[in-house]
């Protein structure tokens, strides 16, 4: 996984776990990743473009 991807996660995804930082790139321990990319739906791929956007709810 890239380190422009785990940045990304870490920014948008409060349930990610803990970012450090080792020279200019971002680590994440796998023994607390791990968990966290089991429980994740898999979304490859799929293009959100595509898709008409969620109907708001009245």
């Amino acid at each position: 996984m890239s380190n422009q991807r785990i940045s990304q996660l870490a920014r948008e995804d409060p349930d990610f776990p803990k970012v450090v930082q080792i020279g200019r790139s971002h680590a994440v321990d796998y023994r607390a990743a791990r968990p966290y990319f089991a429980e994740r739906k898999s979304r490859q791929g799929q293009r959100t473009d595509l898709k008409p956007p969620p109907a708001a709810e009245a």
